[in-house]
């Protein structure tokens, strides 16, 4: 995730039509059973492509910028037997994660991409020739309410510095999965070329750890390992939603972010300090 992205090659699109290939490799999703390649081939369907087209349209995404997609592509393959023991009971196929799965746009659209400027929160100065963005409010949340599912292509684990880049799963699971399968390194979320609204979500600054709004979360829904953006406390529509990317994308020998794994705030600061 970095603040202030633009691509610097206007796109004659956003919304390329995904090639065969990668949508039987976005099949290949971590799972515990192969009964989710079926699911996953309906992200090719006309009910897809009209959730993406209708959602953008909501989020008021950026022309020209990078493509919008829905849900993860998998461009990596692995399959891990029994992944449910690796993850607390409360954090498989949670109701909240269904309940919203199953909005229409209109509803699921938590969003909007807006256009900083100078004086706004998270302006870059350094940035000031190219587009910057960030996310408000579309409507009320309440805290513990899902915002949106952080989405992009889904890569294999690597040493190289990639901006955009979320740890799926996060490190304190990953640990978990190595002892039945030490050659496991997990796998990074990459919304470089292809996301959603949230990969426009800013951070707040390190030095001001504890005022951000939002926080993410693994969930493992249906066999799939899935990020989602949660409220931290209530957020009032218009407001500016605010992450804290962790101390690795400070730290410039890292920029992968590794999400919280908290669903209440009792937790967040106990994870913060284990990531």
């Amino acid at each position: 995730i970095k603040r202030g992205q633009v691509t610097k090659t206007p796109r004659k699109t956003s919304f390329p039509a995904r090639t065969s290939s990668s949508s039987s490799s976005s099949s290949s999703s971590l799972s515990s059973s192969s009964s989710s390649s079926s699911s996953s081939s309906s992200s090719s369907s006309s009910s897809s492509w009209v959730l993406k087209k209708e959602r953008a349209r909501i989020s008021c995404w950026p022309k020209r910028t990078k493509h919008y997609i829905s849900e993860n592509e998998w461009l990596t393959k692995q399959t891990i037997p029994n992944i449910e023991r690796f993850f607390e009971s409360a954090d498989i196929d949670r109701q909240d994660v269904k309940s919203f799965l199953s909005r229409p746009p209109s509803a699921s659209c938590t969003l909007i991409i807006t256009q900083i400027k100078a004086g706004d929160p998270c302006y870059d100065p350094d940035k000031a020739l190219q587009k910057q963005y960030s996310t408000v409010a579309r409507i009320d949340c309440n805290e513990g309410d899902i915002i949106s599912e952080y989405v992009g292509e889904v890569i294999s684990n690597t040493n190289k510095k990639l901006d955009y880049t979320i740890s799926m799963p996060p490190k304190y699971i990953v640990d978990k999965i190595r002892e039945s399968f030490p050659e496991f390194e997990g796998y990074l979320i990459d919304g470089e070329k292809y996301g959603n609204e949230t990969r426009y979500i800013n951070s707040v600054d390190d030095d001001k750890t504890g005022t951000e709004n939002a926080y993410m979360a693994p969930v493992l829904h249906k066999g799939k390992l899935r990020i989602f953006v949660y409220a931290k406390k209530a957020i009032k529509k218009g407001e500016v939603v605010l992450l804290w990317y962790g101390s690795d994308f400070f730290d410039k020998d890292s920029l992968v972010l590794h999400p919280q794994h908290a669903h209440n705030n009792n937790n967040i600061n106990n994870n913060n300090n284990n990531n």
